[in-house]
């Protein structure tokens, strides 16, 4: 993963440097167009699993990637088809011996997000090198909850109030000295089911993002974003706890490229000129129009 953000922080600054002097020119931008962008961020699950856990944020933090396609219809509509590819996941660790659950999760959403560009020249100007936008849509997503149970020895983990895991189960009377103290593998090898439900493991869900452009071009443009994701299903997790559906933030940046687009400039250039007295034109004036 690490690899992968050097890759992208040393290309947005390759671009950035060999752009320059191409932004330094006027550029109004274009009436619509056509873009790609591909990115990769991180995801944070929000669901039924106890928010108390004492283990750190960063174990629940999970890495994605995004590929979109683009098409921005005027000044400040577009639409925009999204992948969105990787996994979520939370961990507990609790005194509460009940309080000790866990789960990973593969993830696949697409869907389509209605875009709205604030570089319409009212709110930022059409050249501006940095802008925000909005979009919000409806998406499919797949998820597959699973578990990490037992080490890789295929010992079942026993969550004890003192905080560490054996491999007996915990006693309110004297310690059990012949429990051996057992370290998560964080592999998650066991799928999660409920006894009660046989429910789907895909989902609607509703993207809502605010992000910011970095134009380092009229064809070349960089962007970091945040997308609140509602999916409408309690069970990514597989715990149906409340009535609250389960959600999850994705964090990212993404490099796009403009591979289809139309300027005003090019659209309105020669609606001053009158093509049909062009056509009766005599410049050497010798009776012979010049056609």
């Amino acid at each position: 993963m690490k690899n992968v953000i050097l890759f992208f922080l040393l290309a947005v600054t390759s671009i950035g440097m060999a752009q320059e002097e191409e932004l330094k020119t006027e550029y109004k931008g274009p009436l619509d167009y056509f873009t790609i962008g591909i990115g990769t961020g991180f995801s944070s699950f929000i669901g039924d699993l106890a928010t108390d856990s004492k283990v750190s944020t960063l174990s629940n933090i999970r890495s994605c990637y995004t590929f979109n396609l683009e098409h921005r219809f005027g000044d400040v509509a577009g639409a925009q088809i999204d992948l969105l590819y990787g996994s979520l996941a939370y961990n507990e660790n609790s005194s509460v011996i009940a309080n000790n659950r866990n789960f990973e999760s593969p993830l696949l959403q697409i869907g389509i997000n209605f875009v709205f560009h604030m570089d319409d020249d009212l709110i930022f100007k059409r050249n501006s090198p940095f802008s925000p936008y909005l979009s919000a849509g409806i998406s499919y997503l797949t998820f597959d909850a699973k578990s990490d149970l037992q080490d890789k020895n295929g010992n079942d983990y026993h969550y004890w109030e003192n905080g560490t895991i054996n491999d007996a189960a915990f006693t309110n009377t004297d310690i059990d000295t012949n429990a051996v103290q057992l370290t998560r593998d964080y592999t998650y090898e066991s799928q999660l089911t409920d006894s009660t439900e046989n429910y789907k493991r895909n989902s609607l869900s509703i993207p809502l993002t605010f992000g910011l452009k970095w134009k380092f071009s009229d064809r070349t443009q960089g962007r970091v974003f945040g997308s609140y994701n509602l999916a409408l299903t309690d069970r990514i997790d597989n715990y149906k706890e409340n009535g609250n559906n389960d959600k999850f933030i994705y964090v990212g940046f993404s490099l796009h490229y403009v591979v289809g687009r139309r300027d005003q400039e090019l659209k309105h250039r020669y609606d001053d000129v009158d093509f049909a007295e062009l056509k009766k034109g005599d410049d050497d004036g010798d009776g012979i129009i010049d056609t």
